[in-house]
């Protein structure tokens, strides 16, 4: 059997990759139009919501009409 491992170059320069769900998708992308709203540029909501612009825009694409669920209470 092959173990596989992280090869001796990669270092520390790896990290760990994240799924978010869709309510974590659509509660980001509200806190970005709030900080787009505030005069606050692509590059800088990116940075605050911790996802690359290329990830920003697609997630915009597919979920930008949606809403949140509120918990019942």
């Amino acid at each position: 059997m092959r173990v596989l491992s992280r090869p001796d170059w990669a270092g520390d320069f790896t990290t760990k990759r994240t799924r978010h769900t869709a309510e974590q998708i659509i509660r980001k992308l509200k806190t970005a139009e709030q900080l787009l709203a505030q005069d606050k540029t692509v590059v800088e909501v990116c940075r605050v919501i911790e996802v690359t612009q290329p990830r920003y825009h697609r997630w915009r694409q597919q979920y930008g009409g949606m809403q949140a669920e509120r918990p019942d209470g």
